[in-house]
């Protein structure tokens, strides 16, 4: 029933604790009601509110339409099953196949799509090829008699066939799916029954591959047996169609798949590339040096986990009721971790990836407020720091009323600021000739906290004016004074290569109690004549460099 991501995605939800089977078994079929009704996959932590307290479930299964051996030779389809039918099962050993009843059942119909399902495709000893569909949890023998999910079999990999020969694996892609799925258990599990043959009557032939019935998946998940019959038990596995994964294995097979409809079983969509060109005008959460930062801490994201994209459809419901004049969309397979805003043809576009998304930092209340930001900056707050205080301040306060406000705030922030944490030092800067665009991190986390209490955008969000030189005058014919705009760097306002004069040689330059005025000493002047200083590499104390139009200065000698 619980996918070990599911499980995994538990620990991250208040309380981090699952029901447990026979709680979660007992309801099974009203949870997969609900996971119907809303479209999620296994990995999605259904919340339960029973007397003993706060505590989760999840959903998992079999496609419709696999071929069940049930007697020998004949076959039926699994959504054909029923408690009380009788299925053909054996053990790890295989050393027979006896008929067992089917004691219940779970599963989700077609029609709605999942977000998250496998397709395996299995060469078989003869040649035969076998396409089977599944969720990431459901369970196959391999040689040496231990289990794997589909989730980690990769290509080249080997299952056990009903006939005890081996299948290879050829592809394994995930995807949406929307053929209905389901599963079954023949009895319950109970490791001590067969001690010297662990999985006895719980192992069936699934489309001549030896799969595990609902009972054995949930004591799989459940550490209910030792390591020793764990597949990959503690084995590092690239996920599949991130880099790693394409670096490691033959995925031919897999990237032929993918780019071919027409080898896709009937409701399967597997995972594409990017979705979306982002336009180069397109505003975003993060510069492109700061998501590389946050990805580089993030490089085992596993793109099949799904509650992440139910937590999008969430968020993406919610604000259609509160603002249906934008389009959301879901870049799910692009890593970079970013969020962006464009118009395009007078339609406007908020595009946040699966690479922000599934950041371990992040989950509803933090992707709220970038969902906030960027509506912001879609009502003209469209510098960064103004979009951080006025998204927090109106747009976080408006979907989240009243009390809701208190609750989910608090939350947010705290999941912003670990995010920003994950950005290198040297990039979590401000930059000081582009205010608007890039305030530094902290300053962009003082926003969203002014926006808590209405306290103003900060003024470290606020762009100052341009650096400039505002003038020259020669009161003696060795000295110049040029007068700048702001306080200036004084290491780079006292060098006396920042200045050039025709027809002069600066050879000292000295700054006043101000920092505004440098007086420059300088050789070769004549009386009564005009010239010119140019101004380069002298910063403003903040950082800013002087405004491209506006570094030079004439003056006239007496």
């Amino acid at each position: 029933m619980a996918t070990q991501a599911c499980l995994n995605n538990i620990q991250k939800k208040t309380p981090p604790k699952y029901c447990g089977d026979p709680y979660c078994g007992a309801i099974q079929v009203d949870i997969n009601e609900y996971c119907q009704h809303t479209g999620i996959g296994g990995d999605v932590p259904v919340p339960q509110n029973p007397e003993s307290g706060k505590c989760w479930c999840c959903c998992s299964c079999m496609a419709w339409g696999t071929p069940i051996e049930t007697s020998k030779g004949n076959y039926r389809l699994i959504e054909t099953i029923v408690t009380g039918d009788t299925v053909l099962s054996t053990g790890g050993k295989m050393d027979a196949w006896v008929p067992r009843e089917v004691t219940g059942v779970g599963g989700i119909a077609p029609g709605v799509p999942i977000d998250i399902c496998y397709t395996a495709k299995f060469l078989l000893a003869d040649g035969a090829e076998r396409t089977m569909v599944s969720t990431a949890d459901h369970l196959y023998l391999i040689p040496g008699c231990k289990l794997s999910p589909v989730q980690d079999l990769r290509p080249g990999d080997k299952v056990v066939q009903a006939d005890g020969k081996e299948a290879v694996v050829t592809l394994v892609a995930f995807g949406q799916f929307s053929g209905g799925v389901r599963n079954f258990a023949m009895g319950d599990y109970d490791p001590k029954e067969h001690p010297d043959d662990p999985y006895k009557g719980h192992l069936m032939n699934t489309f001549g591959l030896v799969t595990a019935d609902l009972a054995l998946q949930m004591a799989f998940y459940q550490n209910e047996f030792g390591d020793d019959l764990l597949a990959r038990k503690g084995e590092d596995i690239p996920h599949i169609g991130t880099p790693g994964f394409f670096a490691k294995y033959d995925t031919a097979a897999y990237e032929a798949f993918v780019a071919d409809p027409q080898q896709w079983p009937k409701g399967f969509k597997p995972a594409a590339k990017s979705l979306i060109n982002i336009p180069a005008s397109a505003l975003r959460y993060f510069t492109d040096e700061q998501a590389h930062d946050i990805a580089e801490h993030e490089v085992a994201q596993n793109p099949s986990n799904s509650e992440a994209m139910a937590d999008f459809k969430y968020l993406k419901k919610l604000m259609r009721g509160f603002y249906p004049n934008y389009y959301y969309i879901a870049d799910w397979a692009r890593s970079e971790p970013n969020a962006w805003f464009f118009n395009d043809l007078d339609q406007s576009y908020i595009v946040v990836s699966g690479g922000l998304m599934r950041l371990s930092t992040m989950n509803i209340p933090g992707l709220s407020m970038v969902f906030c930001h960027m509506l912001a900056q879609a009502g003209g707050k469209t510098c960064t720091g103004d979009a951080d205080y006025w998204g927090a301040a109106l747009w976080f306060r408006e979907i989240w009323y009243d009390d809701l406000f208190f609750e989910m705030f608090d939350k947010a922030r705290p999941e912003v600021e670990a995010t920003f944490a994950l950005v290198s030092p040297d990039h979590a800067k401000e930059d000081p000739n582009n205010i608007c665009a890039r305030p530094s991190l902290e300053c962009r986390l003082t926003a969203i906290k002014n926006g808590g209490t209405f306290s103003g955008v900060p003024q470290c969000a606020v762009p100052p004016p341009d650096f400039t030189v505002m003038g020259a005058t020669a009161p003696t014919l060795t000295d110049v004074r040029v007068t700048f705009s702001a306080k200036t760097l004084v290491a780079t306002a006292v060098d006396p290569e920042h200045y050039k004069i025709a027809g002069g040689k600066v050879t000292k330059a000295e700054i006043d109690a101000t920092e505004t005025v440098v007086t420059l000493t300088v050789n070769g002047l004549q009386a009564a004549t005009h010239y010119t200083v140019r101004v380069q590499g002298v910063l403003s104390a903040r950082g800013q460099t002087i405004a491209k139009d506006h570094n030079t200065a004439q003056f006239v000698t007496l």
